[in-house]
């Protein structure tokens, strides 16, 4: 039944996301098979199926086999959903990081500007998925050293997560707050090393742009530490528990004190 087969669907993605590749495999190889025998290999979830096995096979190494499951979702997907869907374009993200692994780089890039353009019309360059496209053909970009076309989309995609930060961070739940700050604080790190790489290679060239937006990335993420540090201050505060407010000040004076042996130590 189709709603089985969801299920099965939604574990993959679960075990696929605690790295429990062989799982997640199995789980979908039997959800592929569902579909095809209920709803038909033309319908849009068949080929989400597949992006999602494709997703699998790459994480696992296995390349060619990816390459091959992203092919035959992108040509479903053509007929369920159209190519100028933002679906269409996610996949298209999907084969180009395959082609990318493969250092296959050309037809990667070409890829990755295909599926920011449909990601561009259909949702809008402030939506995480353009950003996070745009960050990853930085990163392609990069690996070619083709420096300044990694460094204009290096700046452009920053801009994106800063937007993200200032919009909606605030009202995201405690557990989507800590997932999206470490992805944002890795892109922020391996954004640094590119600052950092570029001030070693290129010592004479003039790298003041990237500079000031590395000191403003690090200050973005102070603001957001030292603000969720506040509130979780005052919920222990009112929270009448006088146990958990010992504990917290404990708490802070062992922090205290590392800080204290760290200074007298250096």
């Amino acid at each position: 039944h189709p709603n089985y087969a969801n299920a099965l669907n939604n574990l993959a993605l679960v075990e696929f996301s605690i790295y429990k590749l062989p799982e997640a495999e199995k789980h979908l190889l039997e959800c592929k098979d569902i579909y095809k025998r209920t709803l038909g290999e033309k319908h849009r979830f068949y080929a989400n199926c597949l992006n999602n096995l494709a997703s699998v096979y790459k994480a696992e190494g296995n390349l060619e086999k990816a390459q091959e499951t992203y092919l035959e979702c992108l040509k479903l997907a053509k007929e369920s959903v159209g190519e100028d869907s933002d679906k269409y374009g996610l996949y298209l993200g999907g084969l180009a990081g395959t082609y990318r692994q493969q250092k296959k780089y050309d037809k990667a890039i070409e890829l990755m500007l295909q599926s920011m353009e449909i990601l561009k019309n259909k949702l809008g360059v402030n939506h995480y998925d353009y950003i996070e496209t745009e960050y990853i053909l930085s990163e392609t970009y990069r690996e070619t050293e083709n420096f300044k076309d990694a460094e204009k989309h290096y700046l452009n995609s920053i801009k994106g997560y800063l937007f993200l930060i200032e919009k909606y961070f605030p009202s995201l739940s405690e557990k989507e707050k800590t997932d999206f700050y470490y992805t944002v604080n890795m892109s922020f790190e391996t954004f640094n090393s590119f600052v950092i790489q570029m001030k070693n290679e290129f010592p004479k060239e003039n790298h003041d742009v990237l500079v000031s937006r590395m000191y403003d990335n690090q200050l973005v993420i102070k603001s957001l530490l030292l603000k969720e540090t506040g509130k979780i201050k005052i919920q222990i505060e009112n929270s009448g528990d006088e146990k958990l407010k010992g504990e917290y000040e404990e708490l802070v004076k062992m922090r205290e004190n590392i800080v204290q042996q760290y200074r007298l130590s250096a």
